[in-house]
């Protein structure tokens, strides 16, 4: 297994690495030193990576649950019961390929073009033009000219078109179109960052798409929700 050198334009290759590192745990009672040093080298990468370097790609919250998830299998190194920490790192590692796999989705949808951004979204959610126009704020007839390739979305329209489909990409591995319209429609609970301020404020996700300042709160309770189905 050779030494782990995390690129963040190749996630593919990190992918098979660790792919490769949880099939040889599935068949060990102790952790082999190859794996260990894999695990060591992946968190010595991420100790001196900081956000701007993960935001060229994805979303800040996926480098905060790839360190949470990577502190975890550390522990799992130093665990008494070799087994018991063979098992829990192959668990660590299969989290690990799972933010990737996000990692992995988002940035392509960023790769898209308007004109595919919105037919993803409106295919991914089984929403009509008119119920993808409104979740956006721009008229049936703006949509239709995104749609087709007349026009391009602007400044803020691009930015809630871009955002929409981010979070539905999270979203349809843990619930149906129609469910993921309704989330985009449920007011954010208190306390719940991105969510109310006070008590009359009932804002709700697709009130706060062109807010770069709740994305990553956004993206955050999405990939949530993705994992808690999972789970």
């Amino acid at each position: 297994m050779p030494a782990l050198a995390i690129d963040f334009t190749n996630l593919p290759l990190l992918d098979q690495e660790l792919a490769d590192a949880s099939g040889v745990l599935l068949a060990a009672d102790t952790i082999p030193a190859e794996v260990e040093a894999l695990v060591r080298a992946l968190a010595g990468e991420l100790r001196g990576l900081g956000l701007d370097a993960w935001r060229e790609t994805v979303d800040p919250y996926l480098l905060v649950e790839l360190q949470r998830v990577t502190l975890g299998a550390l522990l799992a190194l130093d665990a008494e019961d070799e087994a018991a920490g063979a098992a829990a790192l192959e668990i660590s590692l299969e989290a690990i390929r799972d933010i990737l796999y996000d990692a992995q989705g988002a940035a392509a949808v960023d790769a898209l073009s308007p004109r595919e951004l919105t037919r993803r979204l409106r295919d991914a959610t089984q929403a009509s033009t008119q119920e993808v126009a409104e979740l956006l704020r721009v008229r049936k007839r703006t949509l239709e000219r995104w749609l087709s390739g007349e026009s391009e979305p602007q400044r803020d329209d691009a930015m809630r078109l871009a955002m929409a489909a981010r979070i539905v990409d999270q979203l349809r591995h843990a619930m149906t179109g129609r469910g993921a319209m309704l989330w985009f429609a449920t007011p954010l609970t208190p306390n719940v960052p991105g969510g109310p301020d006070g008590p009359h404020d009932d804002r709700a996700p697709r009130d706060l798409l062109a807010d770069p300042q709740a994305a990553p709160a956004l993206l955050g309770l999405a990939a949530a929700a993705r994992r808690s189905d999972a789970s």
